[in-house]
């Protein structure tokens, strides 16, 4: 209201009061901090006072606190911090600001006995701590500064190196802010400790025992307090020297196994062998053996082991020296002797070996062998006809064999031939010959020769051959040559190979009525000989006789025989046959169908007859009663004779004639000539048959019976 002027009285509980006037407000400005005051208001105009309005209570800022002490737990990095208890404060607020600005505030609900403790703070860090009293409206000023310092951090990024040749460990850390000096320790695994400390952030720790595992901690040390260890870490020093190292060497593969004690620290082992040629062999084994499998065959080896582990090798053990196998002996060669029956074995020498052991298997699996020391070949001798050898050779140095060489087969000489037959084809002019397989064999080769030196021979990979182009009339020495791959056997057939007789020639005839001589040529191989002579009509004379002629008889008339001259031997009957032509051509037959004819009004008369084989003429002879004789020759089967006796009756032949031989008078038929003619003709008639007769003239006979 216009005109009215408020008076604010305050009073605390020990009477004080302040008082400000105003008509819409004022100040009370020297209020006492962490009092509690009753306030009233009065108002008034012109000297009117009005009732004062109901009392407030109020609450004045808390008094700044006074900050005694900060303590710093170095265990747990926490602080406790002490101060002196300020009017009016219901709590206290305590604010960190690090070196670089940065607030963090802790609220502390307890109040007793003015202290207050802070959870862990970070490490490292200078702190300037300060205080606020608070009340339920107002904080107060803050409180003086106390300054400290936390414990160090704990030192990280730790790096270590092993010096595996001096047993020294280099420890290396990031430095840590506000730390003054460092300790690093080695914790043995087993016992004791080993440390060393420095102002800067690496330090060495020397002489330390071979293949130990230490804990590393490293403790960086404050003004005041003491970083907590680092994370421990492992660490270790280089593997001891492994001891008793052994080499055991197995023939068969030619792989050495070695064996050591296990050493401390050692995680893994690793062999190296080196050859007297700078050949090197690796192994490695987390155990205490491993085993040499590229070993070089024929070498001395010298072979160390050292241990290792993550960081370090230890040094090379004591060595020891591996003797390898024997190397296998290369260029086997295999020759055997067809004459001596021996097989030679060579090949070249090989490294690392005293002797060598040739081993020969025959085909049935039986064995032998030959030896040589420090040289390249050896034989076996009295080798099995027939058979496929298998070689295999190794070298040794009297303690290990080297791996056996490829095998190696050679055949041995054939066996010969067995049981050998020939046997002549007569009619092929050929000889088969026969026999037994012969083991061994790849083919086979015959010879047949003659004394006078003629051969001939086949080849064949069968068990029979044909032997073409023999002489006839001859005997062949026949062997059988069993041809291998470099040898031959040869086995001769006992007796001798005859073949057919040859065939006979110059051959003659000569004849004589039913009788034939044929005459040849003495014939080679011929035992006997077998004439035959054959007509086409298969009319056949034959005669045998070792002589070179041969009679034969009963020939028949008008034939021609063809003659056959057959030598024969014991091998061959029949098939050796003459090929010149011969023949005999016997007189020809007496004519037949002998027929004769009278003209009877001439006195001439006529004989006709059938041809005769082989005839080349005809002769008739007609013999009369009266002792009157004609004849006539033709070249006909017919013949007319002139100059009859009348009344006459005529023996009459003919004859056929021949080249050489005439044969005989065919059978005699009668030619009765014409009657006489009548003389002093009378006449009586016989009238009672009606016939009349000459009594003076008689009857002239007509037939003739012999």
């Amino acid at each position: 209201m216009s005109g009215v002027v408020y008076t604010v009285t305050a009073v605390d509980a020990a009477g004080q009061r302040q008082n400000c006037s105003g008509s819409i407000g004022c100040d009370l400005t020297t209020l006492q901090c962490g009092t509690d005051y009753n306030v009233t208001i009065t108002p008034s105009r012109d000297g009117c006072v009005g009732r004062d309005s109901p009392t407030k209570m109020i609450k004045t800022v808390p008094c700044v606190p006074h900050l005694s002490e900060v303590e710093i737990d170095c265990l747990t990095n926490s602080a406790w911090v002490m101060f002196e208890e300020s009017a009016g404060a219901e709590e206290y607020v305590i604010i960190a600001t690090n070196s670089q600005g940065y607030e963090e505030t802790f609220e502390c609900n307890s109040t007793s006995e003015g202290m207050c403790s802070l959870p862990s703070l970070m490490c490292s860090k200078n702190l300037t701590f300060t205080l606020e009293a608070r009340n339920q409206q107002c904080p107060s000023a803050q409180s003086n500064a106390v300054i400290t310092e936390t414990a160090p951090c704990p030192p990280s990024d730790i790096n270590t190196s092993v010096d595996c040749n001096t047993g020294t460990i280099s420890i290396d850390w990031m430095a840590i802010p506000g730390a003054v000096t460092y300790t690093a320790t080695l914790e043995q695994i087993n016992d004791g400790t080993y440390c060393c400390t420095t102002q800067n952030h690496s330090c060495n720790i020397t002489d330390l025992p071979c293949g130990e595992m230490f804990i590393l901690f490293v403790v960086a040390e404050g003004r005041t307090c003491n970083s907590t260890q680092s994370e421990g870490r492992i660490v270790r020093t280089e593997p001891c020297i492994p001891q008793n190292l052994k080499s055991s060497l197995s023939c068969s593969n030619n792989v050495a196994s070695m064996s050591w004690n296990y050493s401390r620290g050692g995680q893994v082992y690793r062999v190296s062998a080196v050859s007297t040629d700078g050949h090197v062999d690796k192994c490695s084994s987390f155990e205490n053996q491993c085993d040499l499998t590229g070993l070089s065959c024929g070498e001395y080896y010298t072979a160390t082991v050292l241990a290792e582990d993550k960081d370090c090798l230890s040094k090379p053990s004591d060595s020891v020296t591996i003797k390898t196998v024997p190397c296998t002996p290369a260029n086997v060669s295999l020759a055997v002797d067809c004459e001596d029956n021996t097989l030679t074995t060579s090949w070249t020498e090989s490294s690392g070996a005293d002797s060598y052991i040739a081993t020969v298997r025959d085909s049935y699996g039986q064995t032998t062998s030959c030896q040589a020391m420090n040289e390249g070949s050896c034989n076996v001798t009295g080798l099995g006809c027939g058979q496929i050898f298998h070689v295999s050779v190794v070298s040794s140095d009297g303690y290990c064999n080297s791996p056996s060489t490829p095998m190696e087969d050679t055949p041995s000489v054939p066996c010969k031939p067995r049981l050998i037959q020939a046997v002549m084809d007569c009619f092929m002019r050929t000889a088969t010959v026969m026999w037994y397989p012969a083991d061994g064999a790849l083919s086979y080769t015959v010879m047949a020769s003659t004394a006078s030196g003629h051969k001939v021979n086949c080849e064949t990979n069968t068990t029979s051959c044909v032997l073409e182009g023999l002489l006839c009339g001859n005997s062949y020495s026949v062997s059988v040559t069993a041809v291998g791959w470099s040898c031959s056997s040869i086995a001769h057939m006992p007796g001798q190979l005859v073949t057919e007789p040859c065939i006979p020639e110059q051959i003659t005839t000569e004849y004589s009525l039913s009788i034939g001589q044929v005459l040849w040529d003495m014939t080679a191989g011929a035992d006997y000989y077998t004439v035959e002579g054959v007509t086409d009509q298969g009319q056949m004379v034959s005669c045998v006789t070792n002589d070179t002629y041969c009679a034969m008889y009963n020939f028949d008339c008008g034939q021609m025989y063809n003659i056959n001259v057959t030598a024969n031997n014991q091998v061959c009957e029949g098939t050796s046959i003459s090929t010149e032509p011969a023949s005999i051509t016997t007189e020809p037959c007496p004519p037949q169908n002998v027929q004769t004819t009278v003209q009877c009004q001439s006195d001439a008369g006529g004989v006709s007859w059938e041809a005769s084989f082989g005839a080349v003429g005809y002769e008739v002879s007609l013999a009369g009663r009266d002792g009157h004789s004609l004849s006539c020759s033709t070249n006909e089967t017919f013949c007319t004779v002139e100059g009859l006796h009348c009344g006459v009756v005529y023996y009459t032949n003919v004859i056929a004639i021949g080249e050489t031989i005439n044969s005989d008078k065919s059978t005699t038929v009668l030619l009765v000539s014409a009657p006489c003619a009548a003389e002093s003709v009378e006449a009586n008639l016989d009238c009672d048959n009606n016939t009349a007769e000459s009594p003076g003239a008689q009857p002239t006979e007509q037939t003739l019976t012999l």
